[in-house]
């Protein structure tokens, strides 16, 4: 991949610049000076946690190594594998002076802290409640649009395999303690990045097959001329994500702890992952049972539990959605 663009770094915003910036266009930023005042800033610090968290059990994920989902291990079980321990035993691991603390990784998706349906009522996670009153919500959006807040915690040398958000929302990460690398990678670019495919034995349409760190350009010849963006968040930092950006982390503090928020935009700007995913949404509300009314919640397992002759049509059906774009 070619790094042809670093991601800005700005000072605060107001909700118009942000919006006038780089929402409206879809462009990431950096925003630096807006968590001055979160309570977080300390007492998300690694010991504070240990001390107000230590005997909460969470599920984590658990890699056999450094990476998050491990595309390269032998079967999903192993891919997706997550347990559950005690947070102090969380910090234990992602602390220790070796290579195996990357191993491991809090995150929402085990244990989402907010989450807010149309027509439900704001859910907060029992165990991470205490969590909620050591931040503010980002003056950057409108409330009415919050999708859901995630937590992450980890230790260093993790890196999340390059993705982009399967539910269609806009994102800010917020850099609480420690530092990480990103890399974005924009929407026209997707066929470049050879995405698992629809109906494929790993149900992660929404993850590139490509081992970023070590990309196989034998097997991905395309991925060589892809171009991506770089950024670094340091701690105080605010990372804009704009929907359907394929992104991915290397987290560099020795303790990392973020925030993230996602919205839903006003509107969904067009791209060609923006239409795969439709795509997808649509072909899950196909397969649904009828008890199931939200497709968007609909992963990709269900089809790969579909006949092969139902799959090999998801799959015709996706090489359409990635094929390269006219000249």
């Amino acid at each position: 991949m070619q790094i042809t663009q670093s991601v800005p770094t700005v000072g605060p915003l107001t909700q118009a610049e942000f919006e006038q910036r780089f929402v409206r266009v879809g462009r990431p930023v950096v925003i630096r000076g807006m968590l001055e005042r979160w309570p977080a800033r300390a007492s998300w610090a690694a010991e504070r946690l240990r001390t107000r968290l230590g005997d909460v059990v969470l599920r984590g994920k658990v890699s056999t190594n450094h990476m998050h989902p491990n595309f390269l291990a032998p079967s999903m079980a192993q891919m997706f594998r997550t347990e559950e321990r005690s947070v102090a035993a969380w910090l234990e691991r992602m602390l220790a002076r070796d290579s195996q603390r990357a191993r491991y990784l809090i995150s929402g998706q085990e244990e989402p802290l907010v989450n807010v349906r149309r027509g439900q009522a704001r859910q907060t996670s029992a165990k991470l409640a205490a969590l909620v009153d050591d931040f503010a919500l980002p003056p950057l959006f409108d409330e009415s649009r919050l999708y859901t807040i995630w937590t992450w915690f980890s230790g260093a040398g993790v890196r999340t395999w390059l993705h982009f958000d399967n539910n269609g929302c806009d994102n800010l990460n917020a850099q609480v303690h420690g530092e990480k690398r990103c890399w974005l990678v924009p929407p026209g670019q997707q066929w470049r990045l050879s995405p698992f495919p629809l109906g494929a034995a790993v149900p992660a349409y929404n993850c590139s097959q490509v081992n970023l760190e070590s990309p196989d350009l034998a097997q991905f010849p395309e991925f060589a001329q892809c171009q991506g963006w770089e950024g670094r968040l340091e701690a105080g930092d605010l990372l804009y994500i704009p929907a359907f950006w394929y992104h991915a982390f290397e987290h560099l503090g020795r303790y990392n702890a973020n925030v993230n928020f996602w919205w839903r935009p006003t509107e969904t700007r067009p791209s060609d992952v923006a239409h795969r995913w439709q795509l997808h949404r649509q072909c899950a509300q196909a397969l649904a049972d009828e008890s199931e009314s939200d497709a968007h919640a609909l992963d990709g397992g269900r089809f790969a539990a579909q006949s092969a002759a139902v799959r090999a049509f998801l799959s015709r059906l996706d090489k359409l959605a990635l094929s390269r774009p006219a000249e």
